[in-house]
C-alpha cells in the first residue's frame, strides 16, 4: 500500500514510502542520527523513504545516496557492530528516516543474516554491553574451523623449526661419529685378520724348520743307541 510519493522535477516517481516500511522490529531494525554529516547541497535533496546504502570505510560504515554522495557515518558503536555483520555478508537495507541541511536520521533494517552470525542480534536493545560480549566471542563455525585447524597443526611452529633446525645441525656430527666408530671397527678388524694370517705364517715356518732339524736329531739317536 502506498503511503506518498515524491516527484522529481520532471514528474516521474522518486521515492515510494509504504506503510510497513519503517515498521520497528526488535533486534532487527533501528533508527540512528547519522555522525560526521556531509555537504549540505547533498543533504538537502534527500527524501524521506529515500534508499541509501552502508558501506565499510576504515573502522566506519558509512551512508551513502545511489550516486555515491556521502551523506554521513553510523555512530561507532553501530558501525562497529555492522561492520561485524557485512563482513560474514549479512545484508541490511537503509532508508532515510528524516533530513535537514544540518542533520540526518535513518532507517536501518536486517535483510539477510548468515548462519555464522544467527547466534547474535542485529540491534539488542543494549548494544554497548552486547558489543563486547560479542567481540570477545567468534561464531561457532568459525571456532570449530579454528579448533581443527589447531589440531591438525603443530602448537608451536617455532618449536618445531628450531627442532628442525638442531636436527640439520647435529647430523653432520652424528655422521661422522658414526664414520669414525665404523672405521675403527674395520681397522681393528683387519688388524686382527693381520695378526691372525702373521701367527699362521711363523707358524707354518717353525713347522718346517723342525722338518729340517728333526731327522738329523734322529740319526744322532740312533748312534748313541748302537
Amino acid at each position: 500500500m502506498k503511503k506518498d510519493t515524491k516527484s522529481t522535477n520532471n514528474g516521474t516517481p522518486k521515492n515510494t514510502i509504504t506503510a510497513d516500511q519503517f515498521i520497528n522490529v526488535a533486534g532487527k531494525t533501528k533508527i540512528t542520527h547519522l555522525v560526521h554529516i556531509g555537504q549540505a547541497d547533498v543533504l538537502v535533496n534527500l527524501e524521506v523513504g529515500e534508499e541509501v546504502y552502508l558501506q565499510i570505510k576504515k573502522r566506519r560504515v558509512e551512508v551513502r545516496t545511489v550516486n555515491n554522495e556521502y551523506i554521513g557515518a553510523l555512530p561507532d558503536d553501530i558501525s562497529k557492530r555492522l561492520i561485524f555483520f557485512l563482513e560474514m555478508k549479512s545484508t541490511y537495507s537503509c532508508y532515510i528516516k528524516a533530513a535537514t541541511k544540518n542533520s540526518v536520521d535513518v532507517f536501518i533494517k536486517e535483510q539477510f543474516k548468515t548462519p555464522k552470525a544467527q547466534l547474535y542480534l542485529s540491534f539488542p536493545q543494549n548494544i554497548q554491553d552486547d558489543l563486547k560480549a560479542m567481540m570477545h566471542t567468534s561464531p561457532p563455525e568459525a571456532d570449530s574451523v579454528d579448533s581443527e585447524t589447531d589440531e591438525g597443526a603443530p602448537k608451536d611452529p617455532d618449536a618445531q623449526l628450531e627442532g628442525t633446525e638442531d636436527q640439520v645441525d647435529e647430523s653432520p656430527n652424528e655422521q661422522a661419529t658414526n664414520d669414525t666408530e665404523q672405521d675403527s671397527e674395520y681397522e681393528e678388524e683387519h688388524l686382527e685378520e693381520h695378526e691372525e694370517a702373521t701367527d699362521l705364517e711363523t707358524l707354518a715356518q717353525a713347522m718346517e724348520d723342525e722338518d729340517d732339524y728333526m731327522p738329523g736329531f734322529h740319526r744322532i739317536h740312533e748312534d748313541e743307541d748302537e
